[in-house]
């Protein structure tokens, strides 16, 4: 597999004059990559991965109790969200759309009683609303859940906590604080695609964006923002965007629920998915 944009039509490669087939996607560690770094080929095994698994469940459904349904539910479709998502989830923000759709297919068996899946064209009636179930069963979306990981992530780099190997890839010798005290990333300019998609960029964007916000909605005593003890800031950096995932109506998803994309440009394109 060749990583590039230009295509090589005429080449080839041999190992002791056995050829090697070229290749455009190959699987590592569990995900799908492919040769121009869009990660399409892992979103879309993910997508046919959870709904046939939503299949399953709803089979399930009216045989099992709640209890029971959600923890199948985290084993058969939150844990593929959960595998390296920091990987193929940070791209474009119409890329997650798919899973999004995938993931309410999923959480609708989990409502009790009859839920309709579909959209019937015949009566103009609309799938089941999701929103609400996402609250009170405290499960993150796609979205939220990448997030969550990727603060995690950088909150680990700056107080040197992560392995050795991951400190030598991402560099913060330009680590500053701000007036607030808290420490923020010079964000690294990028021209092309892949690499504005990576946690190099997007971490640090989303840290010294998120952090001041997250640390201003809390008590003094109570933020542990400061902190190098993860298990308190992954805890508040959940609360935070399960509050934020809440706002608004209960049967209407808006942008602002989804704090990744708060902001950005044409962020109208998720709210006219969030049915």
């Amino acid at each position: 597999m060749i990583f590039s944009n230009i295509k090589f039509s005429s080449f080839s490669a041999s190992i002791a004059n056995v050829p090697i087939e070229q290749t455009t996607t190959a699987r590592f560690l569990g995900v799908l990559v492919d040769s121009n770094l869009t990660w399409k080929q892992h979103i879309a095994a993910l997508q046919v991965k959870m709904t046939r698994n939503s299949g399953i469940l709803l089979k399930l459904k009216g045989i099992l109790p709640l209890d029971v349904l959600k923890t199948l539910y985290h084993c058969f479709v939150q844990s593929h969200l959960n595998h390296c998502p920091l990987v193929w989830g940070l791209g474009n923000k119409c890329t997650l759309a798919p899973l999004f759709t995938a993931q309410k297919r999923a959480i609708r068996t989990l409502i009790p009683g009859f839920a309709n899946y579909y959209y019937n064209k015949e009566t103009g009636e609309h799938p089941h609303h999701t929103k609400q179930v996402f609250t009170q069963l405290k499960v993150p979306t796609v979205h939220n859940l990448i997030l969550q990981r990727l603060l995690c992530f950088m909150h680990k780099l700056v107080y040197r906590s992560s392995p050795p190997s991951i400190l030598n890839l991402i560099t913060i010798d330009h680590l500053g604080r701000t007036e607030s005290n808290h420490f923020t990333f010079n964000t690294p300019v990028s021209r092309l695609k892949p690499h504005k998609n990576s946690i190099f960029t997007k971490g640090p964007q989303f840290y010294n964006h998120l952090i001041p916000l997250i640390s201003n909605s809390l008590e003094p005593r109570d933020d542990p923002t400061h902190s190098a003890q993860p298990n308190p800031f992954k805890n508040c950096i959940k609360i935070y965007l399960m509050r934020q995932q809440a706002q608004g109506e209960a049967d209407e998803w808006n942008i602002d629920n989804l704090s990744m994309y708060t902001g950005s440009r044409r962020s109208e394109r998720i709210a006219e998915q969030s049915i």
